[in-house]
């Protein structure tokens, strides 16, 4: 069945796969349009040039690789409105009508298993001006008190153009609520740590902007400065869409150890070695010299020839007599020694 399926689709354009579009633009640029010519490129250099969800959905296409359909219910966007009389630009006036509405939105939820994970606030003004601003969430969440205390975050920064006549709340993304069981015994701090920083970040996110409150995802790259992007922590869309698959790419990656500290450009350092393809003895940095008591590798990365200029490197993890632990690099092209990263 499965040289069947590959026979079949071999004659399909690569955009049957699903595939993003900077993947489906790339695979054109190498001359490829159909999916009969990955034949032709071997599974680890489809993997290394374009990470393993190429391969994946090439497999998931063919049957190779089983693919779970999940169905799902189209969830309508709840909105719930009340008028100001008389209408009032007073913030505690605004903020009172606005607590009212959060809890009617969020006890229309709750009794559907559902939470918030994007608040839409519309303030109608006398001028006929609609003023907008919108709430975005970590997690799901039904809690008023929490709902309007980011709400506020926003209404501060609000400059209203007349009296507000009228106030409009809608839930524009929602979630199942998750329950938790409780335990005999448990304990709860690490769920308790788990929940302040959710606040925490929802908080940030909502005062300075989501695109400011970022964290770092891991991307399929052999060059480890290039080997990550930042994707905002609060995303309500496609958040915890995000979170599963860098979860399962993580895992799919097996990646070696790295240090924690990752200097953006390596450092070019002076390295005493017993042969030239040697590992290092010792190095000098900062006008110190340290003297290496143990290493471990060579580990070579290489880039693929669509780079341009290849890059091939080969990696050392070094511990010196002081006990620290660092991450250089020889460069192959003309055996320059890096330090690229502190193990901390």
């Amino acid at each position: 069945m499965v040289r069947l399926a590959a026979s079949v689709l071999d004659g399909f354009p690569v955009e049957a796969l699903r595939l993003p579009a900077e993947t489906v633009g790339l695979l054109h640029q190498l001359g490829i349009r159909r999916i009969g010519q990955l034949d032709g490129l071997g599974r680890g250099e489809l993997t290394a040039r374009f990470g393993p969800r190429l391969v994946a959905r090439w497999d998931q296409a063919t049957g190779r690789m089983a693919e779970a359909i999940h169905g799902c219910r189209t969830a309508c966007a709840v909105e719930v409105s009340q008028s100001v009389e008389p209408p009032s630009g007073r913030q505690e006036v605004v903020e009172g009508v606005c607590e009212t509405l959060i809890e009617r939105l969020a006890g229309t939820l709750e009794r559907a298993g559902q939470g918030v994970m994007g608040l839409e606030c519309g303030l109608g003004c006398l001028s006929g001006v609609w003023v907008n601003c919108a709430v975005d969430l970590f997690q799901p969440t039904v809690a008023v008190g929490h709902l309007m205390e980011l709400l506020r975050l926003r209404l501060e920064r609000v400059r209203l153009p007349a009296p507000v006549e009228r106030v409009r709340m809608q839930a524009t993304v929602t979630a199942a609520l998750t329950a938790r069981q409780e335990v005999l015994f448990d304990d709860h701090s690490a769920w308790l740590r788990r929940q302040q920083l959710a606040v925490l970040i929802e908080r940030l996110a909502n005062r300075l902007g989501r695109r400011r409150v970022l964290r770092p995802r891991l991307v399929s790259d052999a060059q480890p400065e290039l080997a990550y992007v930042y994707d905002p922590w609060v995303d309500p869309v496609g958040g915890q869409r995000a979170r599963r698959a860098q979860a399962g790419d993580e895992r799919a990656m097996g990646l070696p150890l790295r240090p924690l500290r990752l200097y953006p450009r390596p450092v070019s350092v002076e390295v005493v070695a017993v042969m030239p393809d040697g590992p290092p003895v010792g190095f000098r940095w900062r006008a110190c010299h340290f003297r290496i008591a143990r290493s471990w590798g060579p580990e070579r990365i290489e880039t693929g020839w669509w780079r341009g200029r290849p890059v091939g490197r080969d990696y050392y993890g070094v511990q010196t007599t002081t006990g620290h632990r660092f991450w250089l690099f020889r460069r192959l092209r003309d055996g320059k020694w890096f330090l690229h990263g502190v193990f901390e």
